[in-house]
């Protein structure tokens, strides 16, 4: 019979915590939490590379009591660059370490085995679409640009359709 792992709890300075207002999941107004935290950079695992993802145990994601969501795309700041990721947990290892892929890597500026301040931000609706706009893999560029030219063609018929309606 195995043994239940004990949960790791991490105690974040006061000032590691910046809570705003903004839109929250379900369209529920909420605060938005931004996360400072100081971790050691890791390689990425092969099934990560090129999916603008980075992994993070879910110990070094708890702001005030509620933790950022596996899944989550946020905005990763660090050396003064940002890039909106997806940030996963990591179950292998609970150690202060955040996974990055070799891309990611070089767009925050940052190397593996140093430790750097991280700034994770979740990111809204529209984070979440300026992600896959711009993601590396092409998959999700492609179905996020059809999706905003599918929603530019339908207001543009409904622009006609009102046109043809108002005016006899």
């Amino acid at each position: 019979m195995k043994t239940p792992k004990k949960p790791i709890r991490v105690v974040l300075p006061p000032d590691a915590i910046d809570a705003s207002p903004g839109w929250g999941e379900r369209g529920v107004l909420s605060m938005r939490v931004k996360l400072n935290v100081t971790l050691e950079v890791r390689e990425g695992r092969l099934s990560d590379v090129y999916k603008d993802i980075v992994r993070v145990h879910e110990g070094f994601r708890q702001v005030g009591g509620k933790t950022l969501r596996e899944g989550s795309v946020c905005r990763v700041r660090c050396n003064r660059k940002a890039k909106y990721l997806v940030v996963r947990g990591n179950r292998r290892s609970s150690d202060d370490a955040i996974w990055v892929d070799e891309r990611t890597r070089r767009s925050l500026d940052i190397t593996t085995g140093k430790r750097y301040e991280f700034t994770l931000h979740r990111a809204g609706l529209w984070g979440e679409l300026c992600w896959a706009w711009g993601a590396t893999d092409v998959a999700y560029r492609v179905i996020a640009r059809m999706a905003v030219l599918s929603v530019l063609l339908g207001l543009i018929a409904l622009g006609l359709g009102v046109c043809a309606v108002v005016k006899p």
